[in-house]
């Protein structure tokens, strides 16, 4: 069902630009509202990386860090530092 779907939603995203990267060192994102709502909705179900970008995110946002892309070294690590 999802590759069935899949290119009938990506072409409702031509022409548009969803990003956080701006947000990230300025003020708050929409975080909550993506990652936020599905952890929300998982409750106590097992979803690690979910958690683990949910937590880096907030980080960045608390320490005004830039985006970059040695962020994602830190998910794909054997063992993620505590974020």
């Amino acid at each position: 069902m999802a590759r069935l779907l899949a290119f009938p939603f990506a072409r409702t995203l031509r022409a548009s630009y969803r990003s956080m990267a701006c947000d990230l060192p300025n003020g708050p994102t929409e975080l909550d509202n993506f990652n936020g709502h599905l952890l929300e909705r998982a409750s106590d179900r097992d979803l690690p990386l979910h958690r683990q970008v949910y937590a880096l995110v907030r980080r960045v946002e608390r320490e005004g860090l830039a985006p970059d892309l040695r962020w994602l070294d830190e998910l794909s690590a054997p063992t993620s530092p505590s974020v």
